[in-house]
């Protein structure tokens, strides 16, 4: 997109807002129609004000000095959930029982991997049931006590998890209601669950707490446990000809990179990353934000120095002595804008986020250093020797590094982290 945007004499945030997707232009290559909200012009917009894009541009550089700073933008639209081809796989199951005491078990079948899915879980749970997430427990996945729910991945731990969760207590609630709806002497379509109570709607002075209906339920024999189920719609996709529905809704990502390389040592330091998401609704906002701030930081690892090297079929990096992934003192500061909005298939309207805070992160790397020293690079990771042989007979160490590539040449692959 840079390129193309040189090619042209664009400045390259001008360039995506003149052929980006929103709510005109909504479909994709696939042939899609994209559901409405199509948020990447608000994104896109975002960013680069949270970048300070304009003033940075506007400003003189000295190209003399040692650290060259550039600022770099990608932009991504990704695919909520499993693709077409894994629809067999996208299902999920979650268990939630209300205890005699009013407090909370949930079981999800879907993986707690450090990504805040059981946080998400737990919040989605409590508000379904209108109690504090306090009162609410989830459990690890275990196959024995919760069915099978697919994988881990596509950013759909807290989608499919949580739609199972909600089908659960609406089942539950097929039982609870009319036992609050008796307590409160209304209709059970009168009753709500919030605050912790439930209450006849229109007359929140009419309530009973959620534990004493879940105690007389025990009291009365009256099961509290029930069991929600999930599964993707089925979508039309033709393999043969890329034409269809591949993903059921998409989310938007912006990410703006700031960088300052030394151009001499070919070390990029990554400052500052201002990241726009279209999530939306939000489940937990902290989680939310550490999720993107976690994506960021492996994103700039695979910008700057995460690289598998392969040697004759055998991986001659396999330890973090030389598979150099970012430490704290690597992590540039992340700027977040939350963009939200109705639409989404998610539990009270939520995308994922997962994968969308990691996509953008190198590629805005990759684009301000580019930006900043002036020259193409096509490979990632920008290592010293990356930018040095990039750089060629600008650089009088250059020939140093095309000796070395030649030497250790070899047929297998050398590969960017994943």
């Amino acid at each position: 997109m840079d390129r193309l945007a040189r090619a042209v004499g664009l400045d390259p945030l001008e360039f995506r807002r003149r052929n980006l997707l929103d709510d005109r232009r909504r479909r994709i290559c696939t042939g899609q129609l994209l559901r409405r909200p199509v948020l990447a012009r608000e994104c896109l917009d975002r960013a680069a004000a949270l970048a300070g894009w304009d003033e940075f541009h506007a400003r003189p550089r000295a190209a003399a000095a040692p650290a060259r700073e550039g600022m770099g933008i990608a932009l991504a639209l990704y695919g909520c959930n499993l693709h077409h081809g894994g629809q067999r796989l996208d299902r999920s199951s979650a268990v939630v029982i209300l205890q005699a005491d009013g407090s909370v078990v949930v079981r999800v079948g879907l993986t707690e991997i450090g990504q805040g899915n059981l946080t998400a879980c737990q919040t989605i749970a409590a508000q379904a049931l209108g109690v504090d997430p306090a009162a609410v427990q989830v459990w690890q996945p275990d196959t024995t006590t919760v069915a099978d729910s697919g994988p881990t991945v596509a950013s759909r731990g807290a989608h499919a998890s949580g739609m199972a969760i909600l089908d659960a207590v609406r089942r539950l609630r097929t039982r609870l209601d009319p036992v609050a709806a008796e307590l409160l002497g209304c209709r059970r379509e009168q009753v709500e669950l919030a605050g912790g109570s439930a209450r006849v709607a229109g007359a929140p002075d009419r309530s009973v707490s959620v534990a004493d209906v879940a105690a007389a339920m025990s009291a009365r024999r009256i099961e509290a446990i029930a069991t929600g189920w999930y599964r993707s719609k089925p979508r039309r996709f033709d393999p043969a000809t890329g034409a269809g529905e591949p993903y059921e809704f998409y989310a938007v990502a912006c990410h703006v990179a700031r960088v300052a390389v030394d151009r001499e040592l070919g070390v990029v330091r990554v400052e500052e990353v201002s990241a726009a998401h279209d999530v939306g609704r939000v489940i937990h906002r902290d989680a939310l934000e550490g999720q993107i701030q976690g994506g960021v930081v492996q994103g700039v690892g695979w910008g700057t120095t995460e690289r598998l090297a392969v040697d004759r079929g055998r991986l001659v990096n396999p330890s973090f002595t030389d598979y150099l992934i970012p430490t704290s003192a690597d992590a540039p500061k992340v700027n977040i804008a939350i963009v939200e909005s109705d639409g989404a298939g998610g539990p009270f309207g939520a995308k994922g986020v997962g994968e969308p805070a990691l996509i953008p992160a190198a590629a805005a790397v990759r684009n301000a250093v580019v930006e900043a020293l002036g020259v193409e690079l096509d490979t990632l990771p920008l290592t010293p020797p990356a930018i040095v042989a990039a750089l060629g007979d600008a650089h009088p160490f250059a020939w140093v590094v095309a000796e070395e590539e030649h030497e250790h040449a070899s047929p297998e692959t050398v590969a960017s982290g994943r």
